[in-house]
């Protein structure tokens, strides 16, 4: 019997794989997802605050909810073909679903997750907003100004309108 050193296999074992040198280099494809112990927990976020204004901020990241969501789109038409390359009650079959699943559950609660910061940004953009024209309003009502209370949102128009007329 022949010993072979650890961790290489002698080619003839592993038809599914590329052996080069006596070592193994597994073929990686959407139909061979990597192992499980690559996916078990989702990558951490930055605990840094931004260096971005709010506004490049929601155009960033609503740049970057469009990338999920294809990817998202695209994860989904592989399921079709991966439950066609397995036997049905295959332990690989079983283990390339649950990989399926866990992506899948990924890429949906980093949807979630920056879909709702991106509508506080948009809230929290809107809400500066009126405390600005209510600000404006209090300012003009201290020097005894006319307040015009039918515009309730701040618009750049309507602010030029009430200038020039003044």
């Amino acid at each position: 019997m022949v010993a072979i050193p650890h961790g290489t296999v002698p080619p003839m074992h592993f038809s599914s794989h590329h052996v080069s040198s006596h070592r193994i280099i597994p073929r990686i494809s959407p139909l061979n997802p990597p192992p499980a112990s690559l996916l078990e927990s989702p990558p951490s976020q930055s605990l840094r605050p931004s260096q971005c204004s709010e506004s490049e901020q929601l155009e960033t990241l609503s740049a970057y909810i469009k990338s999920v969501e294809d990817e998202l789109q695209q994860h989904n038409q592989l399921r079709s073909p991966m439950l066609l390359a397995f036997t049905p009650r295959g332990h690989n079959a079983a283990k390339a679903m649950t990989n399926w699943e866990r992506k899948s559950s990924y890429l949906l609660r980093e949807i979630v997750k920056f879909r709702t910061y991106v509508d506080s940004l948009q809230r929290a953009s809107e809400r500066r907003s009126e405390v600005y024209v209510e600000r404006d309003n209090a300012r003009r009502a201290a020097r005894g100004e006319e307040i015009d209370d039918s515009s309730s949102t701040h618009s750049d128009e309507a602010d030029m309108t009430l200038k020039a007329e003044s």
